[in-house]
């Protein structure tokens, strides 16, 4: 994205909203048979700058109409924020916890009543969306995902753009997604100016006493320990492959590696980590112990 995209971009979003002030419909707009049928020709132009025409996709990445409409529906949804007309008078700031479509009704308030727009943010949101729009995960087709993946990435890049100031909850690595999105590669500004909007807020624990370090070990094998949900964001598989190159190649027989976490927020994802477990031979190494108590377990 250039400058002038985002500055495309930016007054499509608050044009979308003002469309929407006064007594139109949000469903009945977006499920019209005009709003479907443009849609649908946008998609197929061949003639639009600085878009890659579908006759050079992928044959497998072309969509059918029920897919089009499929992916026109999950917009719709994921949009469904700008139907909501922006107050007269907000509080000065708007924060936002993350930067997908949702918290881009930030930019409008920014836009149309100049309050300061803050960004915290506890996980990258692009990184999760193309992580979960994956075909390794997703069950929807590529034109759905990819469709989802391009919107989600104009959110982020914009909101980022945007804010006044970048919240991570780490002083490491998320700063570093966020100068890439904010400056879009470098395109948009310099990455040094940008990232000197952000200021880190990490996650603070209130009551100490609950995680003093032990006095003495309560192992007698040395013992790594995994304390997350076992789903695919959290890359458990990689966790049980390092294990298998720990125990099977270097041969650190005595090494074990404990997985806490809720095994039935991504069944099928368990069922995978149990059997990968069980082919590398590792049931004596890697022990899925499901949810444990986080003190304890540290």
């Amino acid at each position: 994205m250039t400058r002038y995209h985002v500055e495309e971009a930016t007054k499509a979003l608050c044009d979308l909203n003002t469309y929407f002030e006064s007594s139109r419909n949000w469903n009945d707009v977006w499920d019209s048979d005009i709003v479907k049928q443009k849609w649908r020709e946008l998609w197929l132009d061949e003639d639009m700058d600085d878009t890659f025409p579908i006759s050079k996709w992928w044959d497998f990445e072309k969509p059918t109409m029920f897919q089009m409409d499929q992916a026109l529906n999950l917009w719709h949804r994921y949009l469904f924020i700008f139907s909501i007309p922006v107050p007269e008078k907000i509080p000065d700031v708007f924060q936002a916890s993350h930067h997908f479509t949702g918290a881009t009704y930030g930019i409008l308030c920014k836009v149309k009543r100049q309050c300061t727009l803050h960004i915290w943010d506890h996980c990258i949101s692009f990184r999760e969306l193309t992580n979960f729009m994956s075909s390794a995960v997703s069950f929807d087709t590529p034109f759905v995902n990819s469709s989802l993946i391009s919107l989600g990435l104009m959110g982020c890049i914009l909101l980022e753009h945007h804010a006044d100031v970048v919240l991570p909850c780490a002083a490491y690595f998320n700063p570093g997604w966020e100068i890439e999105l904010g400056t879009a590669e470098g395109v948009l500004e310099h990455r040094k100016t940008f990232a000197r909007k952000i200021d880190p807020v990490v996650n603070g624990i209130c009551n100490m006493e609950r995680f003093e370090p032990i006095e003495k070990v309560k192992t007698d094998k040395p013992t790594a320990v995994m304390l997350s949900h076992v789903q695919y964001i959290k890359d458990i598989k990689n966790a049980i492959l390092a294990a298998d190159f720990i125990v099977n190649k270097w041969g650190f027989t005595d090494y074990s590696l404990h997985i806490y976490g809720d095994m039935e927020r991504a069944a099928s994802y368990s069922t995978e980590c149990q059997e990968l477990i069980a082919s590398k031979g590792l049931r004596d190494h890697c022990v899925l112990k499901g949810l444990g108590n986080p003190s304890l377990v540290l």
